[in-house]
């Protein structure tokens, strides 16, 4: 079995030509590595002194980070336990994750009435789809009068277990007509 290329930093030229990339223009998918950081196209890379990471977390942040443009996606490698790799978080300018910090902070009141209205409007759609699928299932069973308690009932437990938000569930979506 051949041995493996040799790892290089990202600041090592192997062409005499050649310029180095510059890698703070990139997104890169970096790897944490006992030996530092590692990213499968440029070998060993140096995170810029003015860098900071930022670990995941705080999704209100992070999007505005990316939003900056310049970022390096943080990634545990795969392991022998470990079949996906897990994001650790991101390396972006300092100056990029104190603005977005500083947003945050001026913006919270204000994304927290947000979050209130958008879930109240959430529980009132679900309300509401909740009570058509009910009315669909008793369409459906289309029971005789005599078993209408029965079809209440089945479609009564049924609207509830299959509209839970989030469950993944195939019973819960809209795409689907109800007919």
């Amino acid at each position: 079995m051949p041995a493996p290329p040799p790892r290089r930093h990202a600041d090592e030229v192997t062409d005499v030509n050649a310029s180095t990339p510059d890698l703070t223009a990139l997104h890169l998918d970096v790897y944490d590595t006992r030996n530092g950081p590692w990213n499968p196209g440029h070998g060993d890379i140096v995170v810029p002194d003015d860098w900071e990471f930022l670990p995941s977390g705080d999704a209100f942040i992070t999007r505005t980070v990316k939003a900056t443009g310049t970022y390096w996606l943080c990634w545990q490698p795969r392991g022998r336990h470990r079949d996906h790799r897990r994001l650790l978080g991101l390396w972006a300018p300092a100056e990029a994750i104190r603005a977005a910090e500083e947003h945050a902070k001026q913006t919270a009141g204000k994304r927290a009435a947000a979050r209130t209205v958008h879930a109240r409007s959430r529980a009132r759609q679900e309300a509401r789809y909740r009570e058509e699928l009910h009315d669909a299932v008793l369409a459906f069973l289309d029971f005789a009068p005599a078993h209408a308690e029965l079809a209440e009932q089945i479609a009564t437990e049924t609207a509830a277990h299959a509209a839970v938000v989030g469950s993944g569930r195939v019973g819960h979506t809209q795409l689907l007509s109800l007919e």
